[in-house]
């Protein structure tokens, strides 16, 4: 058992900073709870354990007033979303191997955005594109990563269950 407290960690890409977490380790389970650090404008806190009978691993995390397109880039080499706001993060999986794991996963996930923008394609251009092409043969668009939609408010939640989250409440 004992306390782990970092001022500044990088680990791969992604930047933590302020890593505080109290650690209990016995019969092949460890639990880190509380676990709590700064990333990206915000804070996230939380609990992670790790069970090796099994490989089971669980993660609890509420991030707050992150930011969430450089957390994106650093973490996923993505650049589809921006904003800031909160993520709430539920989630568990177990398996002998990655691709396992991933077909495992299950639990439930919440975002909540503000002031953001979903890359690669402007709705409310294509609408108008649609309106004035009414009558002329189908068209598909391309993404255009020059092009964004932007939103005030992004909302969802997602449950998780084979490695496939699901969302019946996604709004705009």
């Amino acid at each position: 058992s004992g306390d782990i407290r970092i001022g500044a960690l990088q680990v791969s890409k992604l930047k933590l900073a302020k890593l505080n977490a109290k650690l209990a380790l016995a019969g092949g389970k460890l639990k880190v709870a509380p676990l709590s650090l700064n990333l990206y404008e915000g804070s996230t806190s939380g609990s992670l354990s790790v069970n090796a009978n099994g490989n089971v691993v669980a993660l609890k995390q509420t991030l707050r007033g992150v930011s969430v397109n450089p957390l994106m880039k650093d973490l996923l080499d993505k650049d589809v979303l921006e904003g800031r706001g909160d993520v709430v993060l539920d989630i568990s999986s177990r398996g002998d191997t990655v691709g396992a794991m991933k077909k495992a996963l299950a639990g439930s996930a919440s975002l909540a955005l503000k002031d953001g923008a979903i890359k690669g394609i402007n709705l409310a251009q294509s609408l108008r594109d649609i309106k004035a092409k009414l009558g002329q043969p189908d068209t598909t668009q391309q993404a255009n990563t020059n092009q964004k939609t932007d939103f005030s408010d992004l909302t969802g939640s997602f449950k998780i269950a084979n490695g496939v989250a699901h969302n019946d409440d996604l709004a705009m």
